[in-house]
C-alpha cells in the first residue's frame, strides 16, 4: 500500500507542475515536468545518500536552469 500511495504521490506531484508549466511561454511541458521530477527525486534521496544536506542545496539553481532552458525568458529568483 505504501508503494501505491507513493505513485500517487508522485503522479499528483506531477499534474500540479504541469498545470503550473502549462501557464507559462515554454517548449515540451511535459518534458520540463520530468525534469522538475527528477530534480525533486534527487533532492529527496539526497540526504539518505549525503547523511546531510549535500547537493540538495542545488535545488532552486538547478531548477531556474532547467526552466530557462525551456523558455526564451530568464527565471527571476525570489529571495
Amino acid at each position: 500500500i505504501v508503494h501505491k500511495l507513493s505513485c500517487e504521490a508522485k503522479t499528483e506531484l506531477r499534474e500540479n507542475f504541469l498545470a503550473i508549466i502549462r501557464q507559462l511561454p515554454v517548449k515540451e511541458p511535459e518534458l520540463l515536468a520530468g525534469g522538475l521530477m527528477l530534480l525533486v527525486g534527487g533532492t529527496q534521496a539526497a540526504p539518505h545518500v549525503f547523511c546531510n544536506k549535500g547537493p540538495a542545496a542545488s535545488l532552486v539553481p538547478a531548477a531556474e536552469a532547467l526552466i530557462d532552458a525551456f523558455t526564451d525568458e530568464r527565471v527571476e529568483t525570489r529571495a
